[in-house]
């Protein structure tokens, strides 16, 4: 695993890190391509929605996929994950639509806060399926983090229906 710097890898392995070895070996395990590199990116990405770049090998060069990781404590009993439609800040602005990753990496844990699935969700898939006017069938509702102090909006997508 690379880390931009050892602050980033101590805050880093202190919060959703706990979760880095479930993500790696998901990675490792679900790509026909030699995966040669996971690298964490830093926080400049990280405002992009990238937390992740996987370098896969090709026959000829090298394909870098990004990925948004996101670890769900609610959805085994709800049976939801929530899309982030406005971040809090006012700006109308949540990572499903802003972010710049190809996949999201979510995992499901269970109420042992172990984890019990895992969800590889492509956002061009996503947006298509889910346009602003279709969002409106879902219900809403709102998260409120400790490293944010806001509350986002977001809506509730049946995991159900995300795997067909």
């Amino acid at each position: 695993m690379i880390y931009p710097n050892q602050d980033f890898k101590k805050a880093y392995l202190a919060t959703e890190g706990i979760y880095r070895k479930e993500f790696d070996d998901f990675y490792k395990n679900n790509f026909k391509n030699p995966l040669s590199k996971i690298e964490l990116t830093n926080p400049s990405m990280q405002q992009r929605g990238i937390d992740v770049i996987l370098s896969l090998k090709t026959e000829n060069s090298i394909r870098f996929v990004y990925v948004e990781e996101k670890v769900d404590r609610l959805a085994h009993r709800t049976g939801n994950i929530g899309l982030e439609l406005d971040n809090g800040f006012g700006d109308g602005s949540g990572w499903f639509f802003n972010t710049k990753a190809d996949f999201i990496c979510y995992l499901i844990l269970n109420e042992n806060k172990e984890v019990s699935r895992i969800l590889w969700l492509s956002m061009s898939s996503l947006r298509k399926r889910y346009n602003d006017g279709d969002f409106k069938k879902y219900p809403t509702g709102h998260c409120v983090e400790d490293n944010h102090r806001k509350a986002s909006s977001i809506k509730l997508i049946p995991i159900s229906e995300l795997e067909k």
